[in-house]
């Protein structure tokens, strides 16, 4: 039986970054003021990273988020073929006074 062929290879660099995470554990994250304090404080941050550190190309700031229920916080598991909320009470009494209204539409 033949041996599986190993090309010869090397490592490639795809991409280069170093991660600053902002302390940003007091902010409450379902206020848009909030999320405004938070961009400004990644600017200040971002600034001041440029002004003090040699040999840096670019800089990017990217804010990752995901939707949450207004009424508990939780994600939002919604039913595949309706979008009915599973998250809180509160949320499907919204959809069913939302659905009540389209259907007298």
């Amino acid at each position: 039986m033949l041996e599986k062929f190993t090309p010869n290879v090397e490592q490639a660099i795809d991409d280069i970054y170093i991660k600053v995470t902002p302390n940003i554990a007091w902010y409450i994250y379902n206020d848009k003021e909030d999320f405004k304090c938070i961009e400004r404080l990644c600017d200040q941050i971002e600034s001041d990273i440029k002004r003090h550190v040699d040999n840096i190309d670019s800089t990017e700031i990217i804010i990752e988020s995901h939707n949450v229920c207004i009424y508990c916080g939780n994600t939002p598991d919604e039913d595949n073929d309706t979008g009915k909320p599973w998250c809180c009470n509160k949320a499907q009494q919204d959809y069913n006074k939302v659905m009540m209204l389209k259907e007298q539409l």
